[in-house]
């Protein structure tokens, strides 16, 4: 059973955006205004996300759509529901770190 993914912070002030009017110049022009959230520069310095691997005595574990292993890898949280990210959290034969990666490596 797939998990459902929950709109992201982001796509919420989106969408609260898209139905407020465009705001324009004196003259009638359309001002362009960055979406709710970002910075100013229109990018993230950082990405949350959360680094997953399998305790030591545990091969390889499956859990929220994702197949872990003693080496782990890094998953944006954005990419998460709020469900798998507590189904990560509460497995104990995964070891989950919170951190963040620069958005210049993420892409």
């Amino acid at each position: 059973m797939a998990a459902r993914k929950t709109p992201s912070p982001q796509a919420k002030a989106q969408q609260a955006n898209a139905s407020e009017p465009a705001p324009t110049s004196q003259e009638g022009e359309k001002i362009n205004t960055p979406p709710a959230g970002t910075q100013a520069q229109g990018k993230q310095d950082e990405i949350p996300m959360l680094y997953v691997r399998t305790k030591k005595r545990f091969g390889s574990r499956r859990r929220a759509g994702f197949r872990f292993n003693r080496e782990g890898f890094g998953i944006a949280l954005d990419a998460l529901s709020d469900e798998q990210v507590a189904s990560l959290k509460a497995d104990p034969t995964l070891v989950v770190e919170e951190g963040t990666v620069p958005a210049s490596e993420a892409s």
